[in-house]
């Protein structure tokens, strides 16, 4: 009797993927963006280094986190021009992770160690 429940399980295990429901997204879509080629305008003299994280609030603005000599965090319009830094000089963006945007368009970089987050306005202006 053991042996046959054993074999039951076992085939079980073994037809489940087979014969298992397999679910299909209803609909596929293709790229929902466009690239634009040199989108952000930044101010002379300053360069985007490595983006680690990209948001937006509700009015279409864009929050890019960079390195490059230091971590930063800059504004654009939804229109790609530069209107301000965030944080300037602030020591925890060293350890930049990530930036999400609430529905309050406040700004929330969060840094990888120590793990932590920091609330910005939308009226910063560091």
């Amino acid at each position: 009797m053991k042996r046959i429940l054993i074999c039951v399980r076992l085939g079980l295990l073994i037809a489940a993927p087979v014969f298992g429901r397999r679910r299909r997204p209803s609909k596929v879509y293709g790229d929902a963006f466009t690239a634009v080629p040199n989108f952000l305008k930044l101010p002379t003299g300053e360069y985007l280094g490595e983006s680690v994280a990209v948001a937006t609030n509700s009015k279409g603005h864009v929050f890019v986190y960079h390195r490059s000599a230091n971590t930063r965090m800059f504004e654009f319009d939804a229109a790609g021009n530069f209107l301000k830094e965030i944080g300037a000089g602030f020591y925890g963006f060293e350890f930049a992770h990530s930036v999400r945007v609430d529905k309050d368009d406040n700004i929330w970089p969060s840094m990888k160690a120590p793990t932590w987050s920091i609330k910005f306005s939308p009226e910063e202006k560091c």
